[in-house]
């Protein structure tokens, strides 16, 4: 549960981020889609449609891949993490690559395509499923828990607890971006950020190893 919470934190972290440098959300996409339909009602911003179509289906295409990735994976998680690290190395590494160029569209549809990427692997807490990067569901389910304490005197209060959890993290993660952009400049910022999944990716993939080679000497000794 804490990786998950973590990863709300980070969507926070990167939609702030993408807010605060090119003016889009990355993490949801209701105000993209109006905005979108407000700029093809008026018809007189091309670059603008172009733009938020890119984000939209970005975001869409990262949902598509890591259905892909990682949908077969989900009850092998040895597999499973062999895959995710070394595609976090991978988007550490896309990230270098874009901090040397100059172009907003790229930056913005990486951002949406990582965020899609993130709320379309499908996690459970306390079976329910939940999603890490748009809160607006887990406001109205925290809504329709405590109505259900406000009528029955009795509702899921860890389930409760876990999506007031969320919700601050999401609001932490925005407001880390906010602290490092005034202490970093734009090109650093990505490195940091290109840093971090690069050595979250060689973590996990250090963590898997030893997770399989305790495994295996356990095997071994029972074997004997």
């Amino acid at each position: 549960m804490i990786w998950i919470l973590l990863l709300t934190a980070w969507a926070g972290y990167i939609n702030s981020l993408a807010l605060l440098t090119f003016s889009r959300t990355v993490s949801h996409h209701s105000g993209n889609l109006t905005n979108l339909g407000i700029t093809i009602g008026t018809g007189d911003d091309l670059w603008t449609i172009i733009q938020l179509l890119g984000i939209v289906l970005s975001y869409v295409s990262g949902a598509i891949s890591s259905e892909i990735i990682f949908g077969r994976l989900t009850r092998d998680r040895r597999h499973l993490s062999k895959r995710l690290s070394s595609i976090l190395v991978l988007i550490g590494i896309g990230f270098i690559g874009l901090a040397r160029g100059e172009s907003q569209l790229a930056f913005i549809m990486y951002f949406a395509f990582l965020m899609g990427g993130q709320n379309g692997y499908s996690l459970q807490v306390y079976n329910k499923l939940v999603r890490t990067t748009h809160m607006t569901g887990y406001l109205t389910d925290v809504g329709i828990l405590i109505g259900q304490w406000i009528l029955e005197k009795r509702t899921n209060v860890p389930l409760l607890c876990f999506y007031i959890a969320s919700l601050m993290l999401f609001v932490m993660g925005a407001a880390g971006a906010v602290v490092v952009s005034q202490i970093v400049g734009w090109e650093d910022h990505v490195l940091l950020i290109a840093i971090g999944y690069i050595i979250s990716g060689l973590l996990l993939a250090i963590r898997t190893m030893q997770v399989v080679g305790l495994k295996t000497s356990k095997k071994e000794a029972n074997n004997q």
